[in-house]
This record gives structure tokens, C-alpha cells and sequence, in this order.
């Protein structure tokens, strides 16, 4: 028997195979990937891949019976579900994090797609973004901070180190309190980063405002005591572990949609009046 070990993400909506003129498998390469090592003689590859599949589906679907068992939350989930990615380049992930605070998503995607324009439009490893001058840096849109905190990580990444490897050892909490060493993180930095890049399940943004704007609305929740709202978000939020992230992303879908039925309304409203 050969041993083929078979690379694959738990949560990709395809895999990229390669295989011998024997028809077997020997690699399948994504980013972020789970190894597991088979003990086969050969393997088709149509039927591996619906096996994959099978088993990315069920990744994607298992949060929705816990969670609805919020009626609430329920209504909100419905039955669509949100797949979670997983990338390797935490350091440009963190740094593009920075890049995009206080800005709306359209100014953060055009300062971004400037700053990779200066590595002819790829992923620059930390080495590469600490040779860029400040004044460069500044020149793409970025403010002063902005291209301290920048340089901050990239110097973080190569100094100490922040690779997924190392951070897929440590506990949310774990992660947290390493990248928040670094001056310009913050907590809400790392949640972000745990959620969209390292791809943890089970995290909860209890600062941030979308999720806190969802949750006074479905949960009619009252921001005036500030201590007391906060300790509500987290009790109604523990039941929903460990599946904490897919209820921030239904969160943020139901207010985005909120945001762009109210403005249909009031375009609607304002043509009707004239």
C-alpha cells in the first residue's frame, strides 16, 4: 500500500487536485489547509472530491441548528450559511486591518490596491514593507499613525513572528494578548483578524458597533449604562458558543441589509414627493 498524504481546507468551496498517470492523488494545494494522511492504494479523483465536499458542507451548516435555538438570533440566521476563510499572510491581513480603520470599505479598498501597487500589485512579505519609507507610505493615503502601526507589524512579524502556524497554536484569548503588544492593535483589531483570517469560529466582537447596533434592536438592549449593556451582549452571546463568529457575520448581514432597505425606502419616498 502507498501512503498519499492529502492536503485540503475543511471549509473550501473547491479543491485544486493534481494527480499521476495512475489517477492518484498527490497534492491538493490551498491556503490554510488541515493535513491528514490517508493509508490507501489509490483513490479516484472525483470521488474524493465529493467526499470533500461532504465534509466542507457539514462545516458550513452545523452552526445553524445551535444558534437557532436563540428564536431571535433564529429569525435572523434563517437558513443561509456563511463559510469562514482561512489565509496564510497574517502580517499583510493585520497591516491591511489598519490600513482600513475609520474609512468606509470603497476609501479602504482603493488605499489598499495603492499599497499593493507598490510591490507591482502582490502580497509583500514583512521584510519588503519595512523597506518602504514612511513618506511612500503616507503618499498612498495613509496617515502618520497609520504608517507607524503599519511598520509596527511588519517589524512585529519579523522580530517576534505572527505566521498562522505559530497562531493556530494559541487559544482567541492566546492571540489576543500576543498581537496586542504591538502598538496600533487593539482587541477589536484581533477579533477581526482571528475571525477573517485566521478562520476561528467562536469569537465574539462585543465592541463593535455593528454587532452592538443588531442587538439593541432584536434584543431590545439599552447602551445608556455602558457596563451593564456590555455584560448583557456577553450573556446573550455565550449561549450561542462555540459558533460566536457565524452569529457576528448574520449580525452584520442583517444590518447591512437594514442599512440598504432604509436608504431603497427614502430614495422611493423622496421620487414619489416630487
Amino acid at each position: 500500500m502507498q501512503i498519499l498524504k492529502l492536503l485540503f481546507y475543511k471549509s473550501a468551496s473547491s479543491f485544486l487536485f493534481k494527480q499521476d498517470k495512475g489517477n492518484q492523488i498527490l497534492w491538493i494545494d490551498r491556503e490554510n489547509i488541515l493535513s491528514v494522511s490517508f493509508l490507501l492504494k489509490s483513490i479516484n479523483v472525483f470521488t474524493l472530491k465529493k467526499y470533500l465536499q461532504q465534509i466542507n458542507m457539514k462545516s458550513k451548516t452545523d452552526y445553524i441548528p445551535h444558534l437557532a435555538k436563540d428564536k431571535k438570533l433564529k429569525k435572523i440566521v434563517g437558513t443561509q450559511t456563511i463559510a469562514l476563510k482561512r489565509y496564510t499572510n497574517v502580517c499583510i491581513r493585520l497591516c491591511a486591518s489598519i490600513m482600513s480603520q475609520q474609512l468606509s470599505t470603497k476609501v479602504a479598498d482603493i488605499i489598499y490596491q495603492r499599497f499593493l501597487n507598490l510591490f507591482n500589485g502582490a502580497e509583500p512579505i514583512p521584510e519588503m514593507i519595512l523597506k518602504i519609507k514612511p513618506a511612500t507610505l503616507r503618499s498612498i493615503g495613509l496617515s502618520n499613525a497609520k504608517v507607524s502601526y503599519v511598520h509596527n507589524v511588519a517589524r512585529f512579524a519579523v522580530e517576534i513572528g505572527m505566521d498562522a502556524k505559530l497562531l493556530s497554536k494559541m487559544s482567541n484569548e492566546k492571540v489576543i494578548e500576543y498581537l496586542t503588544q504591538i502598538k496600533g492593535v487593539g482587541q477589536w483589531t484581533v477579533e477581526m483578524l482571528l475571525m477573517f483570517t485566521l478562520g476561528r469560529e467562536d469569537v465574539f466582537a462585543v465592541d463593535d458597533l455593528g454587532i452592538q447596533n443588531s442587538m439593541i434592536e432584536h434584543y431590545k438592549l439599552d447602551r445608556t449604562d455602558k457596563k451593564k449593556f456590555r455584560q448583557q451582549m456577553l450573556q446573550i452571546s455565550a449561549k450561542w458558543s462555540p459558533y460566536r463568529t457565524y452569529a457576528c457575520l448574520h449580525l452584520w448581514q442583517w444590518k447591512d441589509t437594514a442599512i440598504k432597505t432604509e436608504k431603497s425606502l427614502k430614495t422611493k419616498a423622496a421620487k414619489k414627493s416630487k
